[in-house]
């Protein structure tokens, strides 16, 4: 993989270099709108100068003790990029502690964190969790990990080693994916040599959706850009405008012609109850 390594020296947990042997990985989101590496990462000719200073290559980021293995999100030239900022082979401090331990040291977890945006762009979303279903293949294939050592910090959570955070759940159910899908996404990329696949991509290219066709719209749906689809247009059915270009296709005309929306969404949430119809 292309990682940028860019170890921030001055932080407390860098500094404690507690060592560990990798038993899982925990997947975290940062909860803030800027999907930037350099907010968090001191490298500036990879990632952009962050004239604020406020990475955390310092002591206490934010005032906190806190550190992760790594942050994936743009670098300076709008690229989605891993940058590791602790080795991995001494224990993080991310996930916080739970009523059965931590995740941090007992057992120790590689944890890292996925530079949020505004939680609505696609494009942004598929790029980012897909450069962390790489990188999670990475790490299982160098530490022998199976895939179902791979947790979201809700997870943790609820498994009773990390604090109560919903991330990153939160962020893939507005796109109508779970954690679950993430890891399948990661078994594929590790089985295929590199590839990136699961089984549910495979069955949302493979559905074809024409011009004509009269849709139905799954209840988790979302429209392209992320902003739920509302409950009054999911009760409708709706006629698509044009051939579907990717996994996207546009819902226009209801079924009785009383209303227009040309909305864009992907056809993984729609189901084509007449084909072919002619408005």
């Amino acid at each position: 993989m292309d990682i940028i390594r860019a170890y921030a020296s001055n932080n407390l947990c860098y500094i404690a270099a507690k060592k560990m042997t990798p038993k899982g990985i925990v997947v975290h989101s940062t909860g803030a709108n800027n999907p930037m590496l350099k907010r968090y990462v001191n490298a500036p000719d990879e990632v952009g100068v962050n004239l604020r200073k406020n990475y955390w290559d310092i002591p206490k980021p934010e005032g906190k003790n806190m550190c992760v293995h790594a942050f994936i999100g743009y670098d300076r030239n709008n690229q989605v990029r891993v940058a590791e900022i602790l080795p991995l082979d001494i224990c993080c401090w991310g996930v916080g502690k739970g009523k059965k331990g931590s995740y941090n040291s007992n057992p120790a977890y590689i944890q890292f964190e996925i530079c949020e945006d505004n939680l609505h762009d696609i494009i942004y979303y598929e790029k980012a969790f897909g450069v962390a279903a790489e990188y999670c293949a990475y790490l299982c294939n160098r530490f022998n990990l199976a895939v179902d050592s791979i947790v979201s910090h809700k997870e943790a959570h609820e498994r009773g080693y990390g604090s109560n955070h919903r991330d990153p759940d939160h962020w893939m159910k507005n796109f109508g994916e779970t954690m679950d899908d993430f890891r399948r996404k990661v078994s594929c990329i590790i089985n295929n040599d590199g590839s990136i696949c699961s089984d549910k991509e495979n069955a949302d290219t493979s559905r074809k959706i024409h011009d004509g066709d009269l849709v139905s719209i799954a209840d988790n749906a979302v429209y392209y850009n992320g902003k739920a689809v509302p409950d009054w247009v999911k009760s409708l059915r709706w006629y698509v405008m044009g051939n579907q270009n990717g996994d996207r296709a546009v819902i226009d005309i209801n079924e009785s012609h009383t209303k227009s929306i040309k909305s864009p969404i992907s056809v993984k949430y729609l189901t084509a109850e007449k084909q072919g119809i002619k408005k």
